[in-house]
């Protein structure tokens, strides 16, 4: 069966995957999305693995390869950016709480007021401090 779907299947895998990937870069560099978004990396990590599938009809191991370790790229920033939010969300007491999608990185400043501040575009990096530790940066 997916003998006879194969010449039809695999161009349709492969052009779906690559406009995925290539969908992801052009809206990440039209700063659309950014790096770190879930959106951006969705779009790679599926369009990796709908572009492996494709090329594994073609039986192009190298590109089958290539996508699944775009894929892999992908699924390790998802998972580190779902693991660096639901850091903030348990650090931090209110439930109202919420981190946009589109947040480039965090300073999170926990103690009995917790302070968010969205830092600089070019900053790739969540932090969570104490008050004290942060106006020691301050004074520095």
């Amino acid at each position: 069966m997916l003998d006879a779907l194969a010449p039809v299947l695999a161009p349709v895998l492969g052009w779906t995957g690559t406009i995925g990937t290539l969908a992801a870069y052009a809206l990440m560099a039209r700063g659309k999305v950014h790096a770190r978004s879930l959106g951006y990396l969705v779009l790679n990590a599926g369009g990796g693995i709908v572009g492996a599938a494709g090329s594994a009809l073609y039986a192009a191991w190298p590109s089958v390869a290539s996508n699944v370790v775009w894929a892999a790229f992908a699924v390790h920033g998802l998972v580190t950016v779902l693991r660096a939010r639901r850091r903030v969300e348990a650090e931090l007491p209110s439930t109202d709480v919420v981190v946009p999608d589109d947040t480039r990185s965090l300073l999170v400043i926990a103690g009995d007021e917790p302070e968010i501040v969205v830092v600089p575009d070019d900053t790739r990096s969540l932090e969570i401090i104490t008050p004290e530790a942060a106006e020691a940066a301050r004074r520095a």
